[in-house]
C-alpha cells in the first residue's frame, strides 16, 4: 500500500514550456513514449526506460534494522525534465520500483496536461491533475468533511442537555 509520505516529487523549471493542446513536448516525441491504450489511470503513460535513471538508497524512518540495512528506497529521475520521484512505500525493492514508475507516469501526464493549459494561469487547476491523484484528494477532503460534520453533531448533542418532558 502506497503511503503519501513515502514519496518525494521535484521537477526542474524547464518543464514549464507551453505547447499547443493536443500536441506533446519534444521529450515525448523524441523518446519511446506512448499514452496507455486502455485508458489506464494508474499508469497513463508508457515510459521510455532509456530516459530514466534509477538509484537505490538506504531506507530511513521507522522500522529499525529491517528498513535501515536494506537499499529498498527507489529514486527515479526522468532525465529530459529533471523530475525526481523517491518511493519507500514497502520493504520490497521490486514493489517500490513499480510504485515509483507508476508515480512517474502520473507525474509526466500531469506535466503534459499542465503544458496544454494557457500560460496566463499561474496556479495549476485541479482539472489538470492526474485522475488517480485527484481522486485521492477528493477522498481525503470528503473524509475531513464527514469528520467535521460528526464533531458538530456531537458538540450540538452535548450542548443541548436532555430535559425531562412535563
Amino acid at each position: 500500500m502506497a503511503d503519501d509520505s513515502a514519496e518525494s516529487v521535484s521537477s526542474c523549471p524547464s518543464t514549464d514550456e507551453h505547447v499547443e493542446p493536443g500536441t506533446v513536448p519534444t521529450w515525448f516525441q523524441q523518446g519511446r513514449y506512448a499514452f496507455a491504450r486502455d485508458g489506464s489511470k494508474k499508469k497513463p503513460i508508457e515510459l521510455d526506460e532509456s530516459d530514466l535513471r534509477e538509484r537505490f538508497i538506504r531506507g530511513s524512518g521507522p522500522g529499525g534494522q529491517a528498513i535501515n540495512k536494506l537499499s529498498t528506497n527507489v529514486e527515479l529521475t526522468h532525465l529530459p525534465t529533471g523530475t525526481r520521484i523517491t518511493c519507500q512505500a514497502t520493504r520490497s525493492r521490486a514493489q517500490n520500483r513499480e510504485i515509483a514508475r507508476r508515480q512517474m507516469s502520473q507525474r509526466l501526464e500531469w506535466l503534459i496536461k499542465k503544458a496544454w493549459a494557457p500560460s496566463s494561469t499561474k496556479s495549476t487547476s485541479r482539472a489538470l491533475a492526474p485522475s488517480v491523484v485527484q481522486s485521492k484528494w477528493d477522498k481525503e477532503r470528503k473524509k475531513k468533511q464527514n469528520k467535521r460534520k460528526k464533531q458538530k453533531r456531537r458538540a450540538h448533542q452535548e450542548e443541548a442537555p436532555s430535559t425531562p418532558s412535563s
